[in-house]
């Protein structure tokens, strides 16, 4: 009897599973051929984020020599590694095999030519390239199992009367399947409407912002658009790209932007205040960094005393590596601007008890205070910003703004090697895991540090800081400071921040963010069905929303907290894994696709205890 397994969601995360999946059938021998039905309503590959429709004007976040779906050898996996191209790579191959018989369109042509390994792509090519890495995986699954794809939605999961699932498709149709997998990625949040907008009409919930129609405002509208990460970019780019707006260089290579007289004012402003740090291109010039506070026998001891507390048992040593990072680097690799040796430095650093113990350690090695590290400021930028008017608030911002992208051009491997500290937030054992962390920092606390990761990870490329410097000279878009609170008047809205003393009449609101990954209030009828099915994870008396799935595999755990017999895989939103939206980087061993990985060993493993024989090749 061949296993059947039904794969809902087509878009990068479930087509990393399926060819995890394939890379398995590839090592075995078996006398039942599987049987695997893949569930896709959008584009195979893209899905709805990535899809190929969406303006060229919205880029990446990630390089394009970083992004890819292929588990190569860097990869620590339980099925066989397949190597495969990057963005870059395959942009490349692009230009090389293009013909005048068989010409790329003009915008792909023009991207293709200039693309470079550091170059931040339109999300459009990725979703090109998501689509090729479909068509290729097909043509490998195809010789392993019999592949169904259906281009619907999946309603609901239910289990069957005999054994396996009843998979209800919104076709009509049902799939009978004997272990299923769902990884439908981001869906809309079915929340009610926030209290401070109450029946005000211009608003704009949190959603995926290229699917937002915002032809409702009108040229001049005054938009307040709360949250200053990546959709808040994405906002902005269909505002003014989008609306006929051009970004130019003048003679001295500043970048201006020439208005098309339909934007409208924009006031940008978030709980931090200040946007994602911008990323730059750093190659490192000192030696490697060993980490010197997540060495693998604190983070044993760490593990072996879960449930921890993320503000006192961890966060304190995550800064404390950025900090040692950096200082790594400046050390190694700007000596002129230090005093000692780096291996005493580190030693004297690591073995230092207290805050005051190390600031004394930094101000004796590194004699000019411009090049110490204050992680609290590094984390809230506006600390130095008192209270003001619009004028002195938006200029004060914008100088900031413009300082902080001086100092990451100039000394981009620095930048680099903050980051290189943050990003060990991705240690796997230790962090992805729900259960690592206490009820009250999963409830209370894990949002905020999320936040300051994305913050210092997560940031758009140096030329939209270029960008939105440009669009506050031309009048478009104004800074008004950290937390924000509307008002309702009589006529319409207003807001002030912490730093904004004078209140701004706002004639629409753009909650600039992605929904609330909850399956309980979720627009996917699959997701909520699932939720009520399974009930959704509660810590200290309150509901996540979340499904709760074991670790690594995402099996969705029954009511004792095991998954055993469990036919259900939940992956990424809104599992409670916490590994949801991280993008798979090149030759970097990324938890992502290690993820995915452990669930297509676990799917495997499952279908072939209880049906069919067999053996690795």
């Amino acid at each position: 009897m061949s296993p059947i397994i039904t794969i809902i969601g087509g878009g990068p995360r479930g087509l990393s599973i399926l060819e995890r999946i394939c890379a398995g059938l590839e090592s075995i021998e078996s006398t039942d051929r599987p049987i695997i039905h893949v569930v896709e309503p959008h584009e195979l590959g893209a899905g709805r984020i990535w899809n190929t429709d969406q303006p060229d004007t919205v880029q990446l976040n990630v390089r394009a020599d970083e992004l890819t779906l292929f588990a190569d050898e860097s990869y620590e996996v339980r099925n066989p590694p397949v190597p495969g191209p990057s963005l870059y790579d395959w942009a490349c191959g692009m230009r090389e095999h293009a013909t005048e018989a068989e010409p790329l369109e003009s915008w792909i042509a023009s991207v293709v030519d200039s693309i470079t390994p550091t170059t931040f792509a339109p999300r459009k090519l990725a979703g090109m390239y998501l689509r090729w890495f479909a068509d290729q995986l097909i043509q490998r699954i195809e010789r392993v199992a019999d592949l169904h794809i259906h281009r619907c939605r999946a309603t609901s999961v239910e289990p069957a009367a005999d054994t396996g699932e009843l998979v209800n498709l919104s076709d009509g149709s049902t799939l009978h399947s004997d272990l299923v997998v769902v990884c439908v990625g981001h869906v809309d949040d079915a929340a009610r409407r926030p209290a401070e907008i109450g029946s005000f009409g211009a608003y704009f919930p949190p959603g995926y912002a290229v699917d937002v129609d915002y032809s409702d405002i009108r040229p001049d509208d005054h938009v307040l658009v709360r949250g200053m990460g990546l959709a808040a970019i994405d906002s902005l780019v269909l505002l003014t790209l989008e609306r006929g707006g051009r970004f130019l260089r003048d003679v001295t290579g500043r970048v201006r932007y020439r208005v098309s007289g339909r934007e409208p004012k924009v006031f940008l402003t978030s709980r931090r205040g200040f946007p994602n740090l911008c990323k730059v291109d750093g190659d490192f010039r000192g030696d490697d960094f060993e980490p010197g506070f997540f060495t693998p026998e604190r983070v044993a001891e760490l593990l072996d005393r879960r449930p921890l507390e993320l503000a006192t048992d961890y966060w304190p040593l995550l800064t404390l590596e950025a900090e040692l990072s950096y200082y790594c680097e400046l050390f190694t690799g700007f000596p002129s601007r230090v005093r000692c040796d780096w291996g005493a430095f580190r030693r004297e650093f690591i073995e230092a008890g207290t805050r005051a113990e190390r600031d004394v350690l930094i101000a004796s090695a590194v004699p000019d205070s411009a090049h110490h590290l204050n992680i609290t400021a590094y984390l809230d930028p506006l600390s130095h910003v008192g209270a003001g008017d619009l004028r002195a608030i938006d200029s004060v911002i914008a100088q900031t703004i413009e300082a902080i992208l001086g100092q990451r051009r100039n000394d981009p491997s620095l930048t680099s090697a903050i980051s290189r500290g943050f990003g060990l937030a991705g240690l796997g054992d230790l962090t992805h895991d729900a259960d690592t962390w206490s009820d009250g920092s999963r409830i209370a606390e894990f949002g905020r540090y999320s936040s300051d990761i994305k913050f210092v990870l997560g940031g758009p490329p140096a030329s939209r800081f270029d960008e939105l410097l440009a669009l506050r000279e031309a009048g478009i878009v104004r800074f008004i400071g950290a937390r924000p609170q509307l008002r309702p008047t009589s006529s319409g809205l207003t807001v002030t921040t912490v730093h904004l003393t004078e209140p701004i009449h706002v004639d629409a609101v753009i909650d600039a963010w992605l929904p609330t990954a909850r399956a309980d209030r979720s627009e996917s009828s699959l997701l909520r069905q699932l939720g009520e099915r399974f009930g959704t994870e509660v810590r200290n008396g309150t509901t996540t929303g979340m499904i709760r799935v074991s670790h690594w595999t995402n099996r969705v755990c029954t009511g004792d907290g095991g998954d055993s017999g469990n036919n259900v895989f939940v992956v990424g939103l809104p599992s409670s894994s916490l590994l949801t939206n991280m993008i798979p980087v090149k030759g970097a061993n990324s938890a992502i696709l290690r993820e995915s990985d452990a669930v297509a060993h676990a799917v495997l493993s499952a279908a072939y205890s209880s049906v069919g024989h067999l053996t690795h090749r």
